[in-house]
């Protein structure tokens, strides 16, 4: 490793047992063309001195060299970033070289004083994650270099602030001591620049070692994931929850053509952040269960306050294998429950089933559960994985009782791109049609399964997220489209400008899935929502439920769908979009589209 000399700023190379003592630097990156780099250091002082980052790597350097530290190291000038063999060397042993510095110097160049230290950026990057809990002693500065607080004194605050347990904090624990699933909760709520240093920063935490592949996106995190499977048979790393947002739920729902819940997800998740489970799940809640992994017989659980475990046949062999990475998918064997009392449906998960995932809640010992559905269910045999992770997966079964089998299956470890459905029917369908005597008309014809709207009219067009984006008058109108587990949604927004600069608080927040669901349930079966223009107009959208006989008594009729396809057990919608005058009762103009959702 090469090293920084604190009072001749110039590099020198180490290894092995030749490292002498060093002082190591945290802190947040700004402009790359602000920061002192490794060609710099070679050119002197001088000719770097005109950069935002001088003062750091100077102030760093007086610091440690005021505490007695010849060498120090810092990441924007140690590393010559033009090898990507060295880059990638740098990063697969930095969690090392913070763990073996004998001091580490936080700058917050955001916080003033300790007034502000709660609010630094530094808490929210992912680089800085390691940095925090790799080295045993940390020192955090201020702007100015004035010693503001240390790790040790300080843990019960950081650990407020970052939600990690104060003896990972103080190193009383080490990270390898806490699940997978919880060290990656740990990152949840922090971002990199790059998508791939998301799981680039997380190699040291998880004890692994990769290869780096800048350009590869969010598949770093998912080879991050499949790395730790050849490590650790620790299956809090499936206990995820999708964090899909509703217009991206919907949008995917519809280009795959398949209903919101059936919606394909992988196996691994796709960023840290799906391992936020949210309040009612703390993931240092979820402890693993004892099994005898290699065993010649079938596993035999237990935990405390387990519920009462029968076991039956499957008649299965390689019971005992470790879990692998196949063409067909993920190979694992899990522990299937085939019966439980008292009986357990997971909200909008009927027809899955359920895999016990070797965790449990502590204390309660609720078991911590993984739906899976059949892929012959959905898509053609053409389609790899004999499993598929389904929307809102994972899930607590509060057992008495469970009659459990153990079964290797193979669960897929990517979405679908496409879902080729049987006999060519289409799961989850959007018509939209118009009246002819509205304004609106010709606007919007029809969404289709890219999606994206087909216009007629140059007036009308969507924005990247696939919502409809109208002109009415000197105003946009936006039109974005929203589900729950079984019920579509709507959200209006209007702007005087651009997409994106909404007149505030002139329109209802995105409704969450719970509240769609309570207002379908209710008399008037209908969600809405509305703004207000300065013209003194009232846009609303309105989704109403409807019987299947409306299709052929109330329902206008259309030039563009053939209503009469519908099947009669389909749950039926009707869009309204409607403009009033303030002072009118009677709305100005009204644009009538259906929903159906079969």
């Amino acid at each position: 490793m090469r090293l920084l000399s604190t009072t001749k700023l110039t590099l020198s190379e180490f290894t092995g047992s030749d490292i002498p003592v060093y002082a190591i630097l945290s802190h947040t990156w700004g402009a790359d063309s602000e920061e002192v780099v490794f060609t710099d250091i070679g050119q002197g002082p001088q000719a770097w001195a005109h950069k935002k980052g001088a003062a750091k790597v100077e102030g760093f350097c007086q610091v440690a060299a005021a505490n007695g530290y010849e060498w120090a190291w810092i990441d924007t000038c140690c590393i010559d970033k033009s090898s990507s063999a060295e880059l990638s060397e740098a990063i697969n042993s930095m969690y090392q070289w913070y763990r073996e510095s004998h001091v580490c110097y936080v700058y917050l160049s955001d916080v003033p004083d300790m007034d502000h230290f709660h609010r630094s950026r530094w808490f929210t990057r992912g680089w800085t994650l390691q940095e925090l809990m790799a080295p045993r002693f940390v020192d955090f500065y201020s702007a100015d270099w004035e010693e503001l607080c240390n790790k040790s004194d300080y843990k019960h605050q950081i650990a407020t602030i970052t939600g990690i347990e104060e003896d990972a904090i103080a190193g009383s624990l080490q990270p390898e001591r806490y699940t997978i699933g919880v060290r990656m909760s740990w990152a949840a709520k922090r971002t990199t620049k790059r998508i791939e240093d998301m799981a680039y920063s997380l190699l040291g935490i998880c004890g692994v070692n990769m290869p780096l592949l800048y350009g590869e996106g969010t598949r770093a995190f998912q080879r991050l994931q499949e790395e730790i499977l050849k490590t650790t048979e620790d299956y809090s790393l499936f206990a995820w929850n999708d964090i899909i947002g509703n217009n991206d739920l919907l949008n995917l729902s519809m280009r795959l053509d398949v209903p919101p819940t059936l919606c394909p997800l992988a196996i691994f998740a796709s960023t840290p952040a799906n391992f936020d489970l949210g309040a009612s799940i703390l993931p240092n809640s979820l402890v693993p269960v004892a099994s005898d992994h290699f065993g010649p017989k079938k596993r035999r659980l237990g935990w405390p306050n387990s519920p009462r475990l029968s076991y039956t046949d499957s008649g299965e062999q390689g019971l005992d294998e470790p879990p692998r990475i196949t063409a067909r998918g993920l190979r694992v064997t899990l522990p299937f429950l085939e019966t439980v009392t008292p009986r357990h449906t997971a909200d909008g998960l009927e027809g899955t089933q359920l895999a016990f995932l070797y965790l449990a809640v502590e204390q309660t010992g609720w078991m911590v559960c993984l739906a899976l559905r059949k892929s012959d269910d959905l898509v053609s045999s053409v389609a790899s994985g004999e499993f598929y992770r389904p929307r809102r997966a994972l899930t607590i079964v509060k057992a008495d009782e469970a009659s459990i089998s153990f079964r290797t299956v193979y669960i897929r470890t990517k979405p679908l791109d496409r879902v080729v459905t049987h006999r060519g029917q289409r799961l989850w369908s959007l018509d939209y049609w118009s009246r002819d005597e509205v304004p609106f008309t010709s606007c919007v014809l029809y969404l289709n399964s890219a999606p994206r709207v087909v216009l007629g009219s140059r007036q009308a067009r969507t924005d990247l997220n696939g919502c409809v984006i109208l002109q009415h008058g000197r105003y946009l109108l936006c039109l974005r489209f929203v589900c729950g587990l079984s019920v579509p949604g709507c959200l209006l927004q209007a702007s005087e400008s651009e997409p994106g600069r909404w007149l505030p608080g002139r329109y209802e927040d995105t409704p969450e899935e719970a509240r769609l669901e309570e207002a379908f349930r209710g008399q008037d079966r209908k969600q809405s929502s509305e703004c207000r223009l300065p013209n003194d107009q009232t846009i609303q959208c309105t989704i109403r439920r409807r019987p299947s006989a409306w299709l052929t008594g109330g329902a206008p009729q259309s030039g563009n769908i053939d209503l009469s396809q519908a099947r009669r057990s389909a749950e039926i919608f009707s869009l309204e979009v409607t403009v009033s005058k303030h002072d009118s009762d009677s709305p100005e103009l009204k644009l009538l589209e259906t929903i159906r959702l079969l």
